[in-house]
């Protein structure tokens, strides 16, 4: 798939404290995410999943495997957290950096059209599971770096729904 480029969103207020503590050499952990769609007539609806601890609603994330790759560790973050299967659509929307436990990450989003949902999958019993159209989506994810990717993810369906009409 050619040259990623990535434009990196960064949780600022709590990565500054970090690089601001003389730790510049701090190497962030690679993550892979995917923000899961499809078509139902004109509506697009997109899945979200609950976190595991404190059960808000996100996208389908994993800490991405070097010897998997960025899109592969995502598409198997999106079979094991929601039981989805599906393909990657173009390049990454982008990638945002998040503290969290005291460790870096750095995670790389993509838009996923989804092929099918599993009726059982590995998180089930850890998560919940639900499709919702995306302006409701807005309203439940409560994180920026999340709504900004549901943003670009809105701008990417749209350009090529345009494409095919």
């Amino acid at each position: 798939m050619g040259q990623l480029s990535v434009l990196c969103v960064t949780v600022v207020k709590e990565v500054e404290h970090l690089t601001d503590s003389g730790s510049s050499s701090v190497r962030p952990i690679p993550q892979a995410s995917v923000v899961p769609y499809r078509q139902l007539g004109d509506a697009t609806e997109v899945c979200l999943i609950t976190s595991r601890r404190k059960k808000r609603w996100i996208f389908p994330k994993g800490t991405a495997l070097e010897r998997t790759g960025l899109i592969e560790s995502a598409l198997k973050a999106a079979m094991e957290e929601a039981g989805l299967i599906g393909q990657v659509t173009g390049e990454t929307l982008g990638c945002y950096k998040r503290l969290k436990e005291g460790v870096l990450n750095e995670v790389s989003v993509f838009l996923m059209e989804v092929e099918r949902t599993e009726a059982a999958w590995l998180d089930q019993g850890l998560r919940q599971r639900r499709w919702v159209p995306l302006d409701e989506a807005r309203r439940l994810l409560v994180k920026p770096e999340l709504q900004d990717m549901r943003g670009r993810a809105i701008m990417r369906i749209g350009e090529s729904s345009s494409a095919t009409k």
